[in-house]
């Protein structure tokens, strides 16, 4: 099997599988791989952080006076015989003060991670550095927590984050250098998405709105109000490959389709119908194709995922399931668009329900799913 480890040999890594003093030590809550696919990361927090060291934030406290509550484990993940799988190398040591909700890879060498205290630590393997930018976007509501709580451009070069209330800074990650500070409206924005073109961005906030914004100077182009105001709170945004459509989560169930040319709305599907257990669902396109949509639903049971493909039939069609439940808060996909990357944790189902296998607090793992569509239609193509 092919792994590539060579950049993790200085990681400031401690390989400690317990998780320290955490409130509940390996909850992942949020999961990312590199651009290139070499890396996958893991990050673990408690998500019922205790509201009142959030209050204790909110009202000048330190970051020292709450304790450090987070911690990141890397995998380095290959492809073997068609199948692709990973190997834990190791962990990075102090990741956090607060619980890590966002996390994402501008390149193979540099990984940032967004803090419920709304610090954001851009950590570079190579050479060991960090740099940390400071926000106010302190996320004390668990409505507001979202695995998409600040973006990268494509290039690596530019970080777009909330200001904790309707505006958005962007930084230059090489200097650390506030760029932009702008507002978007009237209210809270929550979550933020780049095109893979890096010419438009997508912000959602808690009240229901969507709106979107030209590169690099942040210009507005066009806004989204749902009529249902309070259904948006869990909004999780996709662009397309090529940057023509925004998928967005919207209410616990719906998948909503914008044309990034005109504003408008393509469609809106209920992906799931019986939606009042869940907790948020999840929404990505793939990153290899244009008429793949994932989705992911979270309740307390586990997560289900679903595949949706835009092409089939006017509203698109579910084209793959899952058979069990993962327990996990979100997921990534491969950049050749074959697989979901999910991770892990106490009782997961995989195919039979009576085969289910119990695994303890300490015992993580990833898993590659097919997608099983768009492995036949690549396979037909190259036929």
């Amino acid at each position: 099997m092919k792994f590539f480890i060579s950049a993790l040999s200085i990681l400031c890594v401690t390989v400690q599988l317990t998780g320290g003093n955490l409130l509940n030590p390996n909850i992942p809550t949020a999961l990312a791989m590199s651009p290139d696919g070499t890396l996958a990361a893991v990050a673990f927090s408690p998500q019922n952080y205790k509201a009142y060291k959030l209050r204790k934030l909110q009202k000048g406290a330190s970051l020292e006076s709450i304790g450090r509550t987070g911690r990141i484990a890397i995998y380095a993940t290959g492809e073997s015989d068609g199948e692709w799988s990973s190997m834990y190398t190791g962990e990075l040591k102090d990741p956090a003060a607060t619980g890590i909700i966002s996390l994402a890879f501008p390149d193979r060498n540099r990984i940032a991670w967004k803090a419920i205290d709304g610090s954001i630590t851009l950590y570079d393997m190579e050479h060991g550095t960090r740099r940390l930018f400071l926000t106010e976007d302190i996320r004390g509501n668990r409505s507001l927590y979202t695995a998409q709580a600040f973006a990268l451009t494509p290039d690596g070069n530019r970080l777009i984050t909330p200001d904790g209330g309707n505006g958005i800074v962007i930084f230059n990650t090489g200097t650390g250098q506030e760029i932009i500070h702008k507002g978007c409206g009237k209210r809270r924005i929550v979550t933020v998405a780049v095109a893979s073109t890096g010419k438009i961005a997508a912000v959602s906030t808690d009240k229901g709105s969507i709106s979107i914004w030209k590169l690099p100077d942040w210009t507005p182009l066009f806004q989204f109000q749902s009529k249902t105001t309070l259904m948006q709170r869990f909004c999780s945004l996709s662009f397309s490959r090529n940057g023509q459509i925004l998928a967005a989560s919207y209410g616990k169930g719906t998948l909503l389709l914008l044309d990034m040319k005109s504003g408008s709305v393509i469609e809106k599907k209920r992906v799931l119908l019986f939606s009042a257990g869940l907790k948020e669902m999840t929404v990505a396109f793939s990153p290899a194709a244009d008429n793949y949509v994932i989705c992911q639903f979270e309740d307390d049971k586990g997560s289900l995922f679903k595949v949706v493909d835009l092409t089939k039939r006017k509203t698109g069609k579910t084209v793959q399931r899952s058979r069990g439940a993962l327990t996990a808060d979100n997921f990534t996909i491969t950049p050749d668009g074959r697989y979901v990357a999910m991770a892990a944790w106490g009782r997961h189902i995989l195919g039979d329900a009576s085969k289910a296998i119990a695994r303890s607090m300490e015992q993580v793992d990833l898993y590659f799913i097919k997608i099983k569509a768009f492995c036949k239609a690549q396979k037909n193509k190259i036929r």
